[in-house]
Parts: structure tokens; C-alpha cells; sequence
């Protein structure tokens, strides 16, 4: 959290299995990243934490939205 504020990182694989936020900096294990980051920030917004617990953050507002449509 940030300041209460959820953020979210996608977590892309390279080719050779590492995971990574930034190409800079690489992990073979997920847990070695989330290792990482915990310990400082390193151009996140802040340092990991603690996990997100199922259900304790409110799904987003969808109401309105529809699939496949552009607004012109």
C-alpha cells in the first residue's frame, strides 16, 4: 500500500525464465524478486510490504463498461 493505495506491477518473464519489473534487474524465482523489493524500492513506489489479502481489496467499478466498444 501506498499511502492506502493499492499498486499494482505486472510481472513479465524473459526467455531465459527470469522475472522481472524493471529489464534492469532480473530474478529466476519470483520469490527472489519479491526478496528483493522488500528490502528496498528501487524505482517502485515503494517497498514491498506485505501481500494483499483475497478480498480485502475492493473489486473496481465496472458498471458502464461494455467489451470491445470505441467511443468516438
Amino acid at each position: 500500500l501506498d499511502q492506502g493505495t493499492v499498486k499494482h506491477y505486472k510481472i513479465p518473464k524473459l526467455d531465459n525464465g527470469h522475472y522481472y519489473i524493471s529489464k534492469l534487474k532480473s530474478f529466476p524465482t519470483l520469490k527472489e524478486l519479491v526478496e528483493y523489493y522488500s528490502r528496498q524500492a528501487e524505482g517502485l513506489c515503494v517497498r514491498l510490504t506485505e501481500p494483499c489479502k483475497k478480498g480485502q481489496i475492493m473489486a473496481p467499478e465496472t458498471y458502464g463498461l461494455s467489451y470491445n466498444t470505441v467511443d468516438i
